[in-house]
């Protein structure tokens, strides 16, 4: 099973990922684009010891895979590895990537 290891990122030092243009780099080196399209389940494994994903790094990570996937097949693709707190911040970057389509106009 295909899976992002987000200590790739942090490598144990790093408790908070922040920023926009983070998320969007996390992406291209996550290969998301093409993970998106791949039949199986992602595991997205989150270090313990984060702290927090801010909704912009969620959004630039995963803002074209909501896209691409909708929210419903977002959460089906992608099985995050996480404490508990670090999936609320999931659901709300999700959110705001789904109010800033719905803002933008897009349906």
């Amino acid at each position: 099973m295909p899976e992002v290891d987000l200590v790739i990122l942090t490598r144990g030092e790093v408790r908070s990922l922040i920023g926009h243009e983070r998320g969007v780099a996390a992406r291209q080196e996550f290969d998301l684009d093409r993970l998106d399209k791949v039949d199986e389940e992602i595991v997205v494994r989150v270090p313990g010891d984060m702290r927090t994903l801010t909704p912009s790094f969620l959004q630039g990570l995963f803002a074209g895979s909501v896209s691409n996937l909708g929210e419903h097949g977002f959460y089906k693709h992608y099985k995050f590895d996480a404490p508990m707190h670090i999936l609320d911040d999931v659901r709300a970057g999700v959110d705001r990537i789904l109010t800033s389509r719905h803002l933008a106009g897009e349906q």
